[in-house]
């Protein structure tokens, strides 16, 4: 009896011991991707917990498509580093431009692109596009190979940048806010 004991809790250790490995591998940096489907699958999920969040200070939004026409406008990059660098873009816009309010995923060809890219945006993004007003914050993250893009209310950024970090199962980059009204 007391031998299937030891037996069973050898057991049970070894599981828990796998599990716990398996959780930190999917975690690190060198796996595997941490968020999966499309720009705009992911950015969709994003956008609703964190209007369930924050409230009004995520506005109706539009969608936009990225073009060539309008991709420096929208994310502050070329559209020679866009086509270059990038898979996939969703961005959603305030319904009402005197809202300051972007949100935009990119997907990324692979992760150093997605440095290069999340790098571009904090360069080019003009913060100053809306009519009268300016965003509270702007800053963009990563996980994997995709770049999150927003400019808003510091609430709705709080709300943004938890509801992706929830998406990417806590696997984010470092957060560059690059714009601050003050």
């Amino acid at each position: 009896m007391k031998r299937n004991k030891i037996l069973a809790g050898i057991v049970c250790f070894s599981l828990v011991f796998c599990m716990f490995m398996t959780g930190c591998k999917a975690a690190g940096t060198g796996g595997e991707e941490p968020l999966s489907g499309s720009a705009r699958e992911i950015l969709t999920s994003v956008a609703d917990t964190a209007t369930a969040a924050a409230g009004d200070n995520i506005p109706m939004t539009v969608d936009v498509p990225v073009t060539d026409e309008n991709v420096t406008q929208l994310l502050g990059l070329s559209a020679e580093n866009f086509r270059s660098l990038t898979e996939d873009a969703y961005v959603l816009t305030g319904a009402i431009m005197t809202h300051a309010f972007e949100l935009a995923l990119v997907k990324c060809k692979d992760a150093a692109a997605a440095a290069d890219v999340k790098k571009q945006i904090a360069e080019g993004f003009d913060a100053g596009q809306w009519i009268c007003v300016f965003p509270e914050q702007c800053f963009v993250i990563d996980s994997g190979t995709f770049v999150l893009l927003y400019a808003g209310t510091n609430a709705g950024g709080e709300a943004v940048l938890n509801a992706f970090s929830d998406e990417a199962q806590g696997n984010v980059g470092d957060i560059n806010i690059f714009y601050r009204f003050e």
